[in-house]
């Protein structure tokens, strides 16, 4: 709807990922105001601000943060896909969905030649997204196994 381009893309991204964020914020902190300690802060007269400093952040800002590891995975991703389709980086920028997108043209060519002749075209611009996001995914799952509250149960 709003073109081409990078700044586009970002927009988009920022647009439709937020939501994410707000949903995840609202429950853990939903969750965590019902713990004791909120209840006891409360009692004794402790200003909401301090409250929420010093209790609800700090203890519900865990998901966020597992979140958004996993997120640096999927957020190039979703770009890579844009790009591949003509909607991110205009052409010259290097990007993975329009290395990914160029790469076509090699493989699939209309005299009928080898298409294993330059594999490597679409090999490593793929590889290299594969690496990224595992990499970005497992940084997550390791932040999720430290400062998941529930698994040290």
């Amino acid at each position: 709807i709003i073109g081409p381009g990078i700044t586009n893309v970002m927009w988009a991204l920022v647009i439709f990922y937020w939501m994410t964020y707000a949903r995840l914020i609202r429950g853990s902190i939903l969750e965590v105001k019902e713990n004791q300690y909120i209840m006891a802060a409360i009692a004794l007269g402790t200003p909401g601000g301090r409250i929420i400093t010093r209790h609800l952040l700090p203890n519900s800002i865990y998901p966020v943060i597992i979140q958004a590891s996993m997120d640096m995975a999927t957020i190039p991703l979703t770009a890579a896909a844009l790009s591949f389709l003509g909607l991110g980086a205009p052409v010259g920028y290097a990007d993975w969905g329009q290395l990914a997108s160029f790469a076509r043209n090699w493989i699939v060519t209309p005299s009928g030649g080898n298409p294993f002749q330059y594999w490597y075209t679409i090999f490593f611009p793929s590889v290299t997204i594969v690496l990224y996001a595992l990499g970005w995914n497992l940084l997550g799952d390791t932040l999720r196994d430290i400062l998941d509250p529930r698994m040290l149960i």
